[in-house]
């Protein structure tokens, strides 16, 4: 992705202008939260990078992680339980950096591969679905799906997921055991 092309050392300097600006130069008036992108760079990136005293000082500087598995052409032919899996290691990555700095999943779906749906569509989305729910919930800050409702992708809109009971109603009903 573009992403790569960044300098991050100069967007991370241009992070913490913005969080000093956030905190100190609004008087945080009304509260807000400052959220950096992690720009698809590991967790050990931004260990040595992130301020410790915004973690004492501030709560409201949170790192931002999206998590997808369609845009990675090195698992496109993975199965549901490689997917699965990858899930699960993602949450405990979440739960072990937070104690560097606080992290929420801000994009995430349904959307996989082609070969991991393998016919059954239904059930391969809402095992999905209920796996990054339970990861993201046991490691991050909160999560955001990416998008209440859109035209014509159901896997990317939480509104037609609901219908199709690929997202659970309540958010904590499971259907399929824990990975």
């Amino acid at each position: 992705p573009l992403i790569d092309l960044l300098d991050f050392e100069q967007l991370w300097e241009y992070d913490t202008g913005g969080h000093t600006l956030v905190t100190q130069g609004l008087h945080r008036v009304p509260p807000v939260v400052s959220i950096v992108d992690r720009g698809f760079k590991d967790f050990s990136w931004w260990q040595p990078r992130w301020p410790r005293d915004w973690n004492s000082k501030y709560i409201d500087a949170w790192l931002d992680a999206h998590l997808y598995h369609v845009f990675d052409r090195n698992i496109d032919g993975w199965p549901l339980e490689n997917h699965l899996r990858l899930v699960c290691q993602n949450g405990r990555d979440l739960k072990s950096n937070s104690t560097f700095f606080p992290i929420i999943v801000g994009e995430w779906s349904l959307a996989l591969p082609q070969a991991a749906l393998a016919g059954r569509e239904n059930e391969a989305r809402r095992r999905f679905a209920e796996a990054q729910l339970d990861a993201y919930e046991l490691g991050g800050a909160g999560w955001v799906f990416w998008c209440f409702k859109t035209e014509s992708s159901p896997e990317w809109s939480f509104l037609d997921a609901l219908d199709r009971s690929w997202i659970p109603q309540p958010l904590t009903n499971r259907e399929f055991p824990p990975i």
